[in-house]
């Protein structure tokens, strides 16, 4: 089944928590270091849309990745931003965003500082991380 939490990242047990929910459930549940900035981004992101009146859940579909987990998803940049880096601290996230339209929450996500984003609309899933700026379109 599916977890679900809220949890506010700002504090230490709230950053924990948001490390256990956004380990490498493939690689055996290994847990890394979210970049706090993302998780800002990701949490304004629902703010907003809480101010204007919708409930969104973000269904996160990968955060941390390790190398061998990374190798086997098709399609995985070779220096993903979802692998640690030798802090342990990992820089991205993919997720669904909802009931929100993906080019809708694309803008969201670009207004509340994430760097680089891609859109898979094909797959209904945003990749969202706090590397130099750039966008893509995937299938």
């Amino acid at each position: 089944g599916r977890e679900h939490y809220y949890f506010d990242a700002r504090t230490r047990q709230g950053y924990e928590v948001a490390r256990y929910l956004l380990r490498d459930v493939r690689a055996g549940g290994v847990m890394g270091l979210p970049d706090p900035w993302l998780l800002r981004a990701l949490a304004q992101m629902q703010v907003w849309w809480t101010l204007y009146g919708h409930h969104v859940r973000l269904d996160i579909t990968s955060g941390l990745r390790t190398p061998q987990t990374n190798s086997s998803i098709e399609g995985a940049a070779r220096a993903s931003m979802h692998l640690p880096r030798h802090s342990g601290m990992f820089r991205a996230v993919d997720f669904r965003p909802g009931k929100v339209d993906i080019g809708l929450a694309a803008q969201w996500a670009r207004a509340a500082g994430i760097s680089g984003l891609g859109l898979y609309l094909e797959r209904d899933f945003l990749h969202a991380d706090t590397g130099r700026v750039r966008q893509w379109v995937g299938r």
